[in-house]
């Protein structure tokens, strides 16, 4: 009997250990308060990430669940950063005024707003958090007051490992 057990434990051990994942190491500062960026993508597959440059000026809107438009908004800021295969999502990213992102991807995880027809002008997907942020604002202050006005909704990105 332990025998079995001890068997199907190592097995168990195994084929979680040799599977994909989905995952990011990040570190953002030091003990003495620095501000350092840095981030690992360990999703398992390539990420095929190339540095894409936006220029201030440029429109986009947030992708709905129902593959609808969201929010419509145009660049205030220029934006340099790695996307993902090919998509103008912004992984790691700044803009021209020093604000940094670097999200973080949790499917099946994370919860969002439910999409309706009232929220649905002022909506974003997950995956489009960093490039908004980067495009409307110079500072964590004025992030803070800028997620007031937005909702975040639960729009899948298969092309990064969600349903």
């Amino acid at each position: 009997m332990i025998r079995k057990v001890a068997v199907a434990a190592l097995a168990a051990a195994f084929a979680l250990g040799t599977t994909p994942g989905f995952a990011c190491t990040g570190i953002s500062k030091t003990d003495d308060g620095a501000a350092i960026r840095g981030r690992t993508f360990e999703f398992g597959f390539p990420m095929q990430s190339k540095v894409i440059v936006i220029p201030a000026g440029k429109e986009f809107s947030g992708m709905l669940p129902d593959g609808g438009k969201g929010l419509a908004y145009t660049t205030r800021y220029a934006i340099v950063g790695a996307n993902a295969l090919g998509l103008p999502v912004i992984l790691d990213g700044i803009n021209d005024q020093g604000l940094s992102v670097g999200p973080f991807y949790f499917p099946g995880v994370a919860s969002y707003t439910p999409l309706t027809t009232e929220n649905a002008s002022h909506a974003i997907a997950p995956h489009e958090f960093g490039l908004w942020v980067l495009a409307n604002f110079a500072t964590v202050d004025e992030v803070r007051e800028g997620v007031k006005s937005i909702v975040v909704v639960p729009t899948p990105a298969p092309w990064l490992g969600s349903a």
